[in-house]
């Protein structure tokens, strides 16, 4: 017969939480042994990598620094009187034994303009030669008393190398020219300890110039010169060449190894030398005694558990023989009855708890009987209540519908009236825009009238009273002869008042010069009468707008210079005009008093009309009008066009 379910489900609970408490704890114990092991070994390593680090990278620094010594001390050499002598120079240069033993690719010297003047070896093409473009030509030349440059493929010796330069000075102490040489990556005084130190099977080190981003020396060959990896890729990197972090530390390299490395600054150069060694080679007789103490755990934590199993199954053996007894009372197999007590334990205290649910049992499913008559009597009643507040909801629903139909009715009929008025205002813009046409044509006209025929007529009745006063008698009487001169000077007069007249109307300038020549001839003449200065400003003359526009525009023009004489009590009025073909700006700007806009919502009556007026005008070409003005700060009108 299969264990009862609820039996075995808490043998299971209780084992696997002890099991897991066991199990936890021998593991935990053999973790932080191992942890333990693992931290001591990587200290060791780290320990042993800086050693070789050190060596490595004081070599380095003593192969740079002994370079340039020796750099210093031949330079110390050169007089002024030799440098001005190249032949001189290039015996001696050739006669050091520097270049043979520290600088076999190259020993250059250059004057103050960077021109080599003498080398050794001699190569085709190097002296003559300028070093005016390179960075330590600059440091030397800028009082520097050493430089090192970052690594560069030789000009002239075309391998990998660093240049060496110290100055030469005149007679005065002055920085009068370099001597530089080139020592190249493969020179065994500058990394020969970094291809003898060995450390282990993965080891090996690297030399990166953080300044120039390249790795300048490794033990691997293909990585000389090589650019080093992007800011961010390898945070531990980015840590040692921008923070000048050294101690030891894990990470994974470019390609996807994991290493334990360590660093140390060059500071001559500027460089950082890099042991690393790979973890998987490092950790090697750690990975071992982790396997064996893993084991370890593993058998322990199984011996456990199955100790564990049968002490359990033993001691719950009662709970399970109660469980089989209430699943049967469940069933319906047995009535509900006090179930036998084994011993006084936990589980025996278990059984009389069931045993007191039981008698409980027995009179609450009495009690349930009456309350379930009842709550069928509530249902009755609520079912009642619910079909008549059904009803009320019916007809409330059916209300509002009503009032939504007639709310709907209400909103076409406004979006009806709205879109009448709408169909209203573009009308009456477009009769406002016709009856402007309309009084322009009529001006036109009239000027044109004014011109043509009473203009004409004036002029010839002045031409016929000059030969009558011309045919008069000269002992005609006086009285005569002055009142033809009266009636000519009244004439003259009525000529000019009709050609002011019919200038106004429409001045013929506004149809072949253009909005801005009229506005220029409008502003002489109202500068006559007023004495306000008016300044007439536009870009392009040559640019004409359409007629329509220029009108209204020269119309606004009109009404503000009228306004300002009124009101403003300015000196000075400036009109420009500016923009393309497809968008102009007319501003109207004064020196005047200006007024309170909020205040006087236009300025006054008079004003106010006006304002309108203009207004008007500008969008019956499509434009809008802007006021600004402020008491004491003058008056601003603009109007924005686009064509």
């Amino acid at each position: 017969m299969p264990a009862p379910l609820h039996s075995t489900s808490l043998k299971a609970r209780v084992l696997i939480l002890v099991s897991l408490l066991i199990v936890a704890t021998i593991w935990g114990l053999a973790m932080v042994v191992a942890a333990f092991l693992q931290a001591d070994l990587e200290k060791m390593v780290e320990q042993h990598l800086s050693s070789n680090l050190s060596y490595v990278a004081d070599d380095v620094e003593h192969g740079i620094q002994s370079q340039l010594d020796v750099l210093k001390k031949l330079a110390s050499r050169i007089t002024p009187g030799i440098q001005a002598d190249p032949a001189r120079l290039q015996k001696l240069l050739e006669q050091s034994d520097l270049s043979a033993t520290l600088f076999p690719e190259g020993l250059t010297c250059s004057n103050r303009q960077g021109i080599i003047i003498a080398d050794t070896p001699v190569l085709a093409g190097r002296r003559g030669g300028s070093l005016k473009d390179r960075e330590y030509f600059h440091e030397i030349m800028a009082g520097a008393g050493q430089s090192i440059s970052g690594p560069v493929i030789g000009r002239f010796i075309k391998k990998p190398a660093i240049i060496l330069a110290v100055p030469l000075h005149d007679a005065a102490g002055a920085a009068s020219g370099m001597l530089v040489g080139a020592s190249v990556f493969s020179d065994q005084d500058l990394f020969g300890q970094l291809e003898k130190t060995r450390i282990g099977k993965t080891g090996y080190f690297l030399v990166a110039s953080p300044k120039d981003r390249l790795f300048v020396a490794a033990t691997d060959k293909s990585r000389i010169m090589t650019p080093m990896p992007a800011r961010g890729m390898i945070p531990l990197l980015d840590r040692r060449t921008e923070e000048g972090f050294e101690g030891g530390a894990i990470t994974t390299t470019s390609r996807g190894v994991e290493v334990l490395s360590v660093s140390r600054a060059v500071k001559n150069a500027g460089w950082i030398v890099i042991s690393a060694i790979e973890t998987r080679e490092a950790f090697a007789p750690i990975a071992k005694l982790k396997y064996q103490i893993y084991l370890g755990a593993l058998l322990i934590s199984c011996f456990v558990a199955l100790i564990l199993y049968l002490v359990l199954k033993r001691q719950l053996a009662p709970l399970g023989d109660a469980a089989q007894a209430i699943r049967r009372i469940s069933a319906g197999e047995e009535p509900v009855s006090p179930l036998p007590v084994v011993r006084q334990d936990e589980i025996g205290q278990l059984v009389d708890s069931f045993n007191l649910l039981a008698k409980e049992r027995n009179r609450l499913i009495a009690d349930l009987r009456g309350e379930i008559a009842e709550r069928r009597r509530r249902e009755d009643e609520f079912r009642k209540l619910n079909e008549t507040l059904e009803a009320h909801v019916i007809e409330r629903t059916n209300e509002l519908m009503r009032a939504n139909q007639k709310l709907e009715s209400e909103i076409r009929e406004r979006k009806i009236a709205e879109s009448s008025a709408l169909d209203f205002s573009a009308r009456l813009q477009g009769m406002t825009r016709r009856h402007a046409v309309a009084q322009e044509s009529e001006r036109r006209r009239l000027a044109r009238e004014l011109h043509d025929r009473v203009s004409s007529s004036l002029t010839a009745i002045g031409l016929s009273l000059g030969l009558v006063e011309n045919q008069l008698p000269r002992d005609a009487a006086d009285l005569v002869k002055e009142r033809l001169s009266g009636i000519s000077a009244l004439l003259k007069e009525t000529m000019m008042n009709a050609r002011e007249i019919s200038h106004d109307l429409h001045p013929a300038v506004l149809d072949y010069g253009g909005v801005v020549a009229a506005l220029e001839d409008y502003g002489r003449n109202f500068s006559l009468h007023t004495g306000i200065d008016v300044q007439v400003i536009g870009e392009d003359r040559e640019i004409r707008l359409p007629p329509d526009t220029e009108i209204a525009l020269y119309r606004i023009a009109q009404e503000a210079l009228t306004n300002c004489a009124k009101h403003a009590g300015a000196a000075t009025v400036t009109i420009e005009l500016y923009g393309d073909d497809e968008h102009a700006v007319f501003v109207i700007s004064d020196d005047g008093s200006g007024f309170d806009l909020p205040r006087h919502g236009g300025g006054g009556e008079s004003y106010g009309l006006g304002l309108l007026s203009m207004r008007e005008r500008a969008e019956a070409i499509g434009g809008k009008l802007t006021l600004e003005s402020a008491a004491g700060s003058g008056t601003r009108i603009s109007v924005e066009i686009y064509l």
